[in-house]
């Protein structure tokens, strides 16, 4: 076992043979070589590698272990892996390996995921679970997500975890249509203030070509919750809209906390930077509109020379 206890700082690439990883992940009384180990299965993809995970999915003794197996399953995207995951949903009792097989069951863009997730979310009493339920609904693209995910948004609880966890459910959702309205309305002042985090940086994906949007986020640029204008900095970075740069950049000047300042300007930059890319796409697109162009004008040249000719061949630009 290469550095046990994980002390170095490192990325490892280490090609070990299928049966030795097996070996190792079955007996190594280290954890984070189980982990790399896992990770190494997972990515070599092979069917008995795979069944070696599972098997740690199911009956290792550390949690830390099976929601990190858990986690790496959701990469192989097939009908025995999604069997497998659902059956230890069902066996396990740890919530904190629950929420990571729930995590990984969303990766599957299918109603049979949908189903287990929802009824999962039904009958779970411990609100990490529910919490997890509902983000990884979203992730399914259910045309029953919706309903459940607004629905969430009413429930009360410990530091808005379930609201936290329906909004993120929403915005991978990615229906704006439907969105735009729950996520400024949980984003207003007075709303429950982690759920607010959530909402409004969600409005940094939807609402792109809505002035309002970006309006609303440069109000909450002075809310008295500092997270809030952490968000909406983060926010407006991404919706790359250059009328926010003024403002943006007064927060910079004005406030006294220093991580706030720092991340303004941060922000601004990385606003400016997307703009710059922005414009760059936009000159090679021109650019290459006008090859196209230039090049379709040649071609008639060429076919109208063609038609002139009596008899002789003039090669044709493809």
């Amino acid at each position: 076992v290469f550095d046990r206890g994980g002390h170095l700082l490192k990325t490892l690439e280490w090609a070990l043979p299928l049966e030795l990883l097996k070996n190792q992940l079955a007996n190594d009384t280290d954890v984070s070589g189980k982990i790399w180990t896992i990770r190494q299965l997972v990515k070599e993809g092979s069917k008995t590698g795979v069944e070696a995970v599972i098997q740690r999915l199911l009956i290792d003794k550390f949690w830390g272990v099976r929601a990190e197996a858990a986690n790496a399953l959701s990469e192989i995207k097939t009908d025995f892996v999604f069997e497998a995951l659902s059956n230890a949903l069902s066996a396990e009792k740890s919530p904190r390996v629950k929420a990571r097989i729930i995590q990984a069951l969303g990766h599957w863009r299918e109603e049979k995921a949908a189903e287990i997730i929802i009824n999962q979310y039904k009958k779970e009493k411990h609100v990490l679970v529910q919490a997890s339920c509902l983000s990884a609904l979203g992730r399914t693209k259910s045309i029953r997500a919706f309903e459940v995910l607004s629905e969430a948004l009413k429930i009360v609880s410990w530091r808005d975890l379930i609201q936290t966890h329906a909004y993120t459910g929403l915005r991978l959702l990615r229906d704006e249509d439907k969105t735009l309205d729950l996520f400024l309305e949980g984003a207003a002042y007075g709303k429950p203030k982690y759920a607010r985090i959530t909402a409004i940086a969600a409005l940094g994906e939807v609402g792109l070509l809505k002035p309002r949007v970006t309006d609303f986020l440069k109000e909450c640029l002075t809310d008295r919750f500092f997270r809030v204008q952490f968000a909406a900095l983060d926010a407006l970075a991404r919706r790359r809209d250059a009328s926010a740069i003024e403002e943006m950049e007064d927060v910079g000047y004005r406030v006294v906390d220093g991580h706030l300042k720092a991340s303004a300007f941060r922000a601004v930059k990385r606003l400016r930077s997307g703009l710059e890319k922005s414009v760059e796409f936009r000159d090679l697109k021109e650019h290459v509109e006008k090859i196209s162009d230039e090049n379709r004008k040649l071609k008639e040249r060429f076919e109208k020379i063609e038609s002139k000719t009596d008899g002789t061949k003039v090669k044709k630009i493809a």
